[in-house]
């Protein structure tokens, strides 16, 4: 009976350490939700992230065909231009060109 009440004792004044215990576990499983909440989050904005990557990396693909289609297109008006332009009739048609321009005919 005297052991008994030892023990008693002895848990009773363990009591406040149990308390205090449970309360640190409780704010830890809370901490883990909130963690593992946020990792939710990071994992979604990942995700959508990867997604718009891929949407850049497709539209700088395109972009870059549309840039070497114009660069081949301005190579091909530039040849013409300067047929035109080192015949001396073309000369003459550009001369006549820029004047009526100047004179807001075209």
């Amino acid at each position: 009976m005297v052991e008994r009440m030892d023990d008693t004792k002895k848990l009773f004044t363990k009591q406040p350490e149990l308390e205090q215990l449970s309360e640190r576990i409780t704010v830890l499983e809370n901490e883990q939700t909130l963690f593992l909440n946020m990792a939710r989050e990071w994992i979604v904005l990942g995700d959508e992230l990867a997604a718009e990557l891929d949407k850049t990396a497709k539209e700088c693909a395109r972009l870059q065909m549309q840039v070497n289609y114009l660069n081949a297109r301005n190579q091909r008006y530039e040849r013409i231009f300067l047929r035109i332009d080192q015949t001396w009739y073309g000369k003459i048609l550009k001369k006549i060109y820029h004047v009526m321009q100047k004179m807001g005919w075209i």
